[in-house]
């Protein structure tokens, strides 16, 4: 072998050697990469595995919530709809709107009432979106002797209706037309002759109507229905019996006074009195109760015509009013002017510096009037007014003329505030309002010598709660939409 070949495959060997070193090398680079990667990938791997771990999680949390707040939000106690009911129930199927009308013909006007419920489509339960009151005067029975006059005087109410609720929904929405004491009141006739002018005048009104639409209602519905109303918007209804209040209402004609009762005192009350209704699934007992001829009107009736020998005198006195008034007053159709007499009492005050006596209603002799009346009518002192009570219509109205509550927001006072604002009524000279005297004094008396409430109960007078008027009518709105007119 020459030196040449020798040389040759010297580097041949040495170029191979360097060739497996750098590829030993390569090789290593190689493998390092490849375990880098593995690693990589398998924390990859993991990752994503967590991921969709907490995202499988975060959707069944998700749907938990869904699947509560739809099948579960029917069921709590808050009857007012809410973000979840505008924006889920509704736009997803699960609720729908639904509308009632009820004319409420009282004895010193007639109301129209509009309702929107959001109605649950699981259970038919009935969430409170949206209302309307509208009132003209005087009330059906000022029309005895013209009862298509009085028909008519309900149409610019029922285009009240029709402005509130969307005309696509009107054949669907159930009317209804409900006579309180003023119609109770009437001789038979005479209602009927309203009822049947009333009747034509509803059929015709484009909304649900069936052979019930028009009545006069029950004293004691009109209780329940006005009990219904103030718990519902107060949300007591649907939780524990206890936590209801009671209700007072004072109309015109009669007057009613409705209250949960207990186990232990439904015994001690008349069996008529005590009503059974069904609420939420839930029996529950009502003591309830109503004075016709107990009504603000009727009772000034009465005590102005107090031992009056000629029952169609139409100049009425009485210590309830002061002695230099001399102011018209009508009632049922009839225009009386009503006086004060002279007693002998008199109430020192001053004017323009100088002290002077001036004569004044007989508080004493106006009081014992109207207990008289009250223990004639055999009222009925309440065994279960433990509870907070809520005082309404009459009761607040004249309360807020008194100055002893916000005229609008109403607010807590006690009886005693009634006492105390009669008494001053009575020592006051006021031509605008001659029968304050009697009214406050009157709802002091029914209150204490009536119900058997004492002089330091609390009361929360209200003429609405959260915008909606307080009225039987909610009740019986209800009660349409789930059982039929």
């Amino acid at each position: 072998m020459s030196d040449s070949d020798h040389h040759i495959r010297n580097r041949e060997r040495t170029s191979s050697g360097t060739t497996n070193g750098s590829t030993g090398r390569k090789s290593k680079l190689i493998d390092g990469d490849q375990s880098e990667y593995a690693r990589g990938a398998a924390r990859m791997k993991r990752g994503s595995s967590s991921r969709r771990t907490l995202y499988f999680l975060g959707i069944c949390l998700v749907g938990l919530v869904m699947w509560t707040v739809i099948f579960s939000g029917s069921s709590n106690t808050s009857h007012s709809v809410n973000w979840w009911d505008e924006n889920v129930h509704l736009r997803f199927g699960f609720q729908k709107l639904t509308y009632a009308v009820v004319i409420d013909a009282g004895s010193t006007g007639t109301r129209v009432l509009g309702f929107e419920f959001h109605q649950s489509l699981k259970d038919n339960s009935l969430k409170l979106k949206n209302g309307i009151f509208h009132e003209v005067k005087p009330g059906l029975s000022s029309y005895a002797d013209e009862p298509k006059v009085g028909a008519d005087s309900l149409k610019p109410l029922l285009e009240k209706a029709k402005e509130f609720i969307p005309q696509e929904a009107w054949p669907t929405t159930p009317i209804s037309v409900k006579a309180t004491a003023g119609l109770r009141l009437l001789p038979k006739e005479k209602a009927d002759a309203i009822l049947a002018a009333v009747s034509d005048v509803i059929q015709n009104s484009g909304f649900l109507t069936t052979g019930d639409s028009v009545g006069i209602m029950d004293g004691v519905d009109e209780g329940i229905f006005s009990w219904f109303t103030v718990n519902f918007l107060l949300d007591r209804i649907g939780g524990p019996v206890a936590k209801t209040v009671a209700a007072m209402d004072l109309g015109g004609g009669s007057t009613q006074i409705t209250v949960a009762s207990s186990p232990e005192t439904q015994s001690l009350y008349p069996k008529e009195d005590i009503q059974n209704i069904s609420l939420f699934h839930h029996q529950v007992p009502l003591y309830t109760h109503s004075y016709l001829g107990l009504g603000l009107q009727s009772v000034r009736k009465a005590v102005l015509s107090y031992n009056k020998t000629d029952p169609e005198a139409t100049v009425l006195h009485s210590a309830c009013v002061n002695p230099v008034v001399s102011r018209e007053w009508k009632y049922a159709g009839v225009t009386y002017t009503i006086k004060g007499v002279h007693t002998g009492k008199f109430e020192k005050v001053q004017y323009n510096g100088f002290t002077r006596r001036e004569a004044i209603a007989d508080w004493d002799e106006c009081y014992n009037v109207i207990v008289k009346l009250i223990e004639e009518m055999g009222v009925v002192k309440s065994k279960d007014l433990s509870r907070q009570i809520v005082v309404f219509s009459y009761f607040f109205e004249r309360a807020a003329e008194a100055g002893i509550i916000d005229p609008m927001d109403g607010g807590k006072l006690t009886l005693q505030h009634y006492f105390d604002a009669g008494k001053q009524a009575c020592k006051t000279i006021n031509a605008d309002l001659p029968l304050l005297c009697l009214d406050l004094t009157y709802m002091g008396a029914l209150l204490h010598n009536g119900y058997g409430l004492a002089k330091s109960t609390p009361l929360l007078a209200l003429k609405k709660i959260r915008g909606h008027e307080i009225s039987w009518a909610l009740g019986a709105a209800y009660h349409i939409l789930q059982n039929g007119v």
